[in-house]
C-alpha cells in the first residue's frame, strides 16, 4: 500500500512541475523581454542625451 501511495504522490508531483513549466511559458510571453529590452534602450537613450547635454555645457563654461 506504502508503494501505491508514494507512486501517487510522485505522479502529482510530476503533474504539477508540468503544469507550473507549462503555465510559466504561457504567462511569460515573448513581448514582456521586449518591452524590458525597449525601456533599457529608452533609457541609455536619455543617458546619451543628458551626457552630450554635459559635454556641451562643459564646453561653454571651459570657452568662457
Amino acid at each position: 500500500m506504502a508503494s501505491v501511495a508514494s507512486r501517487s504522490v510522485q505522479v502529482q508531483a510530476v503533474e504539477y512541475l508540468k503544469r507550473k513549466t507549462t503555465g510559466q511559458q504561457k504567462s511569460d510571453p515573448l513581448y514582456k523581454e521586449e518591452r524590458c529590452l525597449a525601456s533599457t534602450s529608452f533609457r541609455n537613450g536619455i543617458k546619451k542625451q543628458n551626457i552630450r547635454k554635459l559635454y556641451e555645457h562643459q564646453s561653454l563654461n571651459d570657452e568662457n
